[in-house]
């Protein structure tokens, strides 16, 4: 290879590519399916800087693509850090070999379904938890950050969520999101929860909130949500109410719940850490590519 320009570095194409994927989703045509003719690739125009130039760019979103991966690899640790934590301390809560004593879940709190509303209503605007909300999270603080909604007036009270509510994926075309559970902390900023989810409420100071989410997030506890049948794409609370949760002694729960605040604690710097690895790397790909 000389130092011309002319000749293509195949490292170099890949990170094109993957900057020119979201020209050619403007580009897709299609209802349901869509696609791309092969055209929209062929005509793509790619600068090329010498061999040189295009191997140091490729050096450089290398590099910061690998601090990228570390950080993600950080924030999985600490996930799997909570739920080895967990069995230690509690065992599979399907399986509840600990023999701890039991409550089902309906007589520890109520349920309620979420909202459904029109979009061409419009009067009131109000931040709204959908199911494209859950993400990974098991927690969401800031629920200001959430999309808004438009209603003709404010939802009743049961309708709004209130802190240490924990909210379920009701419904979704992707099954292995359906029982999917978040905890929410909305405080005083007014949040409504798409018909998509239900609401979780409880009433009963022997449980916490924190070692409960664990408990709904474990994967037993989500197979006996979910069924192993692939055409299940319903949480309801018919299902809700057969599940029976282990209730160990408060003080453990307790210590939980402080070793998770700890972990989230550390969880929040890598996350941070990773917005802004990930704000470089994209105006890199623009100054480069854009």
């Amino acid at each position: 290879e000389d130092n011309g320009s002319g000749k293509l570095h195949i490292p170099y194409l890949y990170y094109f590519m993957e900057d020119y994927v979201d020209e050619l989703r403007k580009q897709a045509i299609g209802g349901v399916i869509k696609y791309i003719k092969l055209g929209n690739i062929a005509d793509a125009m790619i600068e090329l800087p010498s061999i040189d130039n295009q191997k140091f760019i490729v050096d450089i979103l290398g590099k910061v693509k690998e601090i990228l991966d570390k950080r993600n690899a950080e924030i999985s640790a600490l996930d799997a850090l909570i739920k080895a934590r967990f069995v230690e301390m509690f065992g599979d809560p399907v399986m509840n070999e600990k023999d701890w004593p039991t409550k089902p879940l309906l007589d520890m709190g109520q349920c309620k379904n979420g909202m459904n509303f029109h979009y061409d209503d419009e009067g009131v605007e109000i931040n709204c938890l959908g199911v494209g909300d859950f993400k990974d999270f098991s927690v969401i603080n800031n629920t200001d950050k959430l999309p808004k909604i438009s209603l003709k007036e404010m939802p009743s009270e049961e309708y709004l969520l209130k802190d240490d509510d924990i909210v379920f994926v009701r419904s979704n075309g992707n099954k292995a999101l359906v029982g999917r559970s978040i905890a929410v902390y909305p405080g005083d900023i007014s949040t409504t929860f798409s018909g998509f989810c239900i609401r979780y409420r409880k009433h009963d100071n022997e449980i916490t909130v924190p070692y409960l989410l664990r408990v709904l997030k474990a994967d037993s506890m989500r197979v006996k949500m979910t069924g192993r049948g692939a055409n299940i794409q319903n949480l309801n609370q018919q299902i809700l109410r057969t599940l029976v949760i282990p209730v160990p002694p408060i003080q453990l729960q307790n210590q939980f719940a402080d070793f998770v605040h700890q972990v989230d604690k550390s969880k929040v710097a890598v996350q941070k850490a990773l917005d802004e690895t990930k704000l470089l790397f994209d105006s890199l790909m623009q100054k480069y590519f854009g």
